[in-house]
């Protein structure tokens, strides 16, 4: 069965997105463009091609990932998108790409006219929604060129814990949206290289697997500290 959307199913549009952080506060109330939600159920595909023309992306809620098909068949995912985060793939033309749901989510569409996209308004909504996407997928890249097999994985469970963590006294509880094919993906490793690194990090107690897709936290500073870049995450932005 073919779970990949081509555009269709958006609510009707609306001057505003009822994100609190968002990129259509960026135009005034007379921009003949408005935004749209599209709602996405888990591991719904939305493809992304010529067709789609200049199309900033929020997520409102859920967990969405971009991925591009690589020529041996394999993808890589780009980058993982939590509510507030942007996708805006510019510069990925001619490739097979799309945005993957890992949970159900629902994002907020900004199309830009594309002979307006120099101008005015238009203008500084793209250049926002480069600069925010350029700087999630930049240190992304930085993790991927310097960082070994564990500290790639240890790094992500520190993000996730982060940015989709809820806290429960001093420990942190995690529902992962990713299986480990999607985390080797991510990481640019094998799935099983990821299932080993994972058992050898679970044996030194700095996080507790519940489940394959649950984990817990005991002290999240102590896994700071045992990533390389643990300074990133030094005030997490957790669900209390």
């Amino acid at each position: 069965m073919d779970n990949t959307k081509r555009g269709n199913g958006r609510e009707p549009t609306q001057r505003r997105c009822p994100s609190a952080v968002n990129l259509c506060s960026l135009l005034p109330e007379t921009a003949s463009i408005a935004c749209s939600t599209q709602h996405l159920a888990r591991r719904e595909r939305l493809a992304l091609g010529a067709s789609d023309g200049i199309c900033v992306r929020t997520v409102l809620s859920g967990v969405a990932s971009l991925c591009a098909g690589l020529p041996d068949g394999r993808r890589q995912i780009l980058c993982l998108a939590t509510p507030g985060q942007v996708i805006y793939p510019h510069g990925l033309e001619g490739r097979e790409v799309w945005v993957e749901a890992l949970v159900p989510t629902c994002l907020c569409e900004l199309p830009v006219v594309a002979s307006n996209a120099g101008a005015g308004p238009h203008a500084d909504l793209l250049l926002r929604a480069s600069h925010e996407f350029l700087a999630v997928t930049v240190e992304h890249l930085l993790e991927l060129g310097r960082l070994d097999g564990t500290e790639r994985v240890t790094a992500f469970l520190l993000d996730m814990a982060r940015r989709l963590g809820r806290r429960e006294g001093r420990a942190v509880h995690v529902q992962l949206p990713l299986n480990r094919e999607d985390i080797a993906d991510y990481l640019g490793l094998k799935a099983e290289t990821v299932s080993r690194i994972l058992g050898r990090i679970k044996r030194s107690g700095l996080v507790v697997f519940l489940s394959p897709t649950e984990f817990e936290v005991p002290d999240l500073d102590n896994l700071a500290a045992r990533s390389p870049i643990g300074g990133r995450y030094s005030s997490p932005h957790l669900v209390n």
